[in-house]
């Protein structure tokens, strides 16, 4: 098993089907520990079916050390944990846009704008950037012919 995607909320994770794959998976349960201090919680226990023999495990706290292992059944019994594989969380803060998001192509070039406030505004244009920084005034960067403010 190989963990092969890490965010700040999930982690992914693969295996092989063994040895000789003669026997093909029917499920396999997914179990995962946060943990800290030296001790360890089980946090997620899952079965899955399979193939694929992939798997993400979702809901997980930001800049953590998780712990991963699973076992499968064939169709002859079900297989011996294997070891355990450590993982860590990325650092972040909320998953996903805020409530209050909206993109749009305007005369000034793409609009970011989230916050629903003026303190909150990007605007894209070709590879220029232009910041609306409130009180602090307005920040441009420009790598390219864009015009900004």
């Amino acid at each position: 098993m190989t963990v092969n995607f890490t965010s700040s909320r999930a982690l992914g994770i693969s295996w092989n089907s063994g040895f000789s794959g003669f026997l093909p998976f029917i499920s396999c349960t997914v179990q995962a520990e946060l943990t800290k201090d030296h001790s360890s919680q089980v946090i997620y226990l899952e079965d899955v079916s399979v193939p694929p023999l992939i798997h993400v495990i979702r809901g997980l706290t930001p800049f953590s050390q998780y712990r991963i292992r699973l076992a499968c059944r064939t169709g002859i019994g079900i297989s011996p944990w294997t070891g355990w594989v450590s993982a860590e969380t990325r650092e972040g803060g909320e998953a996903g846009a805020a409530a209050h998001s909206r993109m749009e192509p305007g005369l000034e070039g793409l609009c970011l704008d989230w916050g629903g406030n003026e303190l909150n505004v990007v605007y894209l244009l070709h590879t220029a950037v232009t910041f609306n920084c409130g009180s602090l005034g307005r920040t441009h960067v420009s790598q390219s012919e864009g015009q900004g403010e």
